[in-house]
Order: C-alpha cells, then structure tokens, then sequence
C-alpha cells in the first residue's frame, strides 16, 4: 500500500509552476523514496505520487493543460504526468539524455510530442505516442545547452529552434542546417 502526505525522506528539489488558468502557485518536490509530490502552498494533504523515475530532483515543469503536464528530470529523463479524479499519475518516462535535463516543452500538434534540452548537450525531439526521439542539436565538445527558445511558423509548425551553451548559441533550421555562432566576453561583449 501506498502511504499518502508528505514525503517522509529528504527532499532532493523542488519547483514552483503555474496550471493555465489559475493564479495559485504550485510546488512539485522530488524525494529521496523516488517519489513527486504536487502541492499547492496551503495543502498538505495531497497524495503523494510514486513512480520509477523522478531520481535526483525535478528542475523544470511545463504545463501541457490543466490535466498534463512534463518534468524535466536530473536523472536525463523527463515524465509525462496526467491528472484524473483521484489525482496525478506517471503515464510514462522517457530516459533520452544522459545527463541532467535543463528544460522542456511541449508542442501542440496531431501527436504531443516536446523537445528537451540537457547537460549533455544535446537538444531532442521526442513524440509521446511513439516514444522515437530525435537529437536536433548537438554540442561537439559535450557543454550543457542551458535553454532554448521555438520558433513557430503561421501554420502553427516548429520551423527553428535557438539553443545556447555558455560560448555558442545554435540554430537548428528544420533539418536544412544547423547554424553555430561562437561567443567570446572578450571580443563580443559591448556596453
């Protein structure tokens, strides 16, 4: 049986993040007995929800709807969550990076899918239904992609996506080229 409340082991990480359409904050913590906890700031009586992954921490949210939802994982994995009567439950974890993930979002299409950015330094496409992921960019000497930015064309498309490390920002141009740009603080930086 499966214990309900507060987890009662360390707590690695936690998050705050929004649910569409509501101004009330929620906290979502990662626990030492592998599990999530959503809370909202007044309530500790949420169920606690259990599954393989959530290992080392969560380190972004992104809200799909009111009932889905992503987590981005230190573990270089990310989990796809789904809400119903009797609270939030793990659909299914998707183990594609092989370090931290920094980063996720979804896309909105015929099939959910998100793309996710790692300290591994690789950027990826991943569809939801099929489970088949896609490395868009990739950083030659391995440096962590810390964020990325889409770009959606008028026909609601992803047509590029920016990601940066600390010296390079890429452009990866739906799969025509990729473009690098190197940064120097020394020569490229201007006040």
């Amino acid at each position: 049986s499966i214990s309900r409340g507060l987890q009662k082991l360390v707590t690695y990480t936690a998050i705050y993040f929004n649910m569409p359409n509501s101004p009330t904050p929620r906290l979502a913590t990662v626990s030492d007995d592998r599990s999530v906890q959503i809370l909202t700031p007044d309530d500790e009586g949420i169920p606690t929800i259990y599954h393989k992954g959530s290992y080392n921490g969560v380190h972004s949210i992104d809200m799909i709807s009111e009932k889905e939802l992503l987590i981005a994982q230190y573990d270089g994995s990310v989990s796809y969550w789904k809400k119903n009567s009797k609270g939030w439950h793990c659909k299914d974890v998707f183990p594609i990076h092989s370090r931290w993930v920094w980063k996720v979002q979804h896309l909105n299409g015929r099939e959910l899918s998100f793309i996710s950015c790692s300290y591994d330094g690789t950027v990826k496409h991943t569809n939801v239904i099929t489970g088949k992921t896609k490395t868009l960019i990739s950083d030659p000497s391995h440096k962590a992609i810390l964020d990325f930015a889409l770009a959606i064309n008028h026909e609601g498309k992803l047509s590029a996506v920016y990601a940066i490390t600390d010296k390079t920002i890429y452009r990866w141009n739906n799969d025509k080229e990729i473009i690098t740009c190197h940064l120097s603080l020394e020569t490229d930086w201007n006040e």
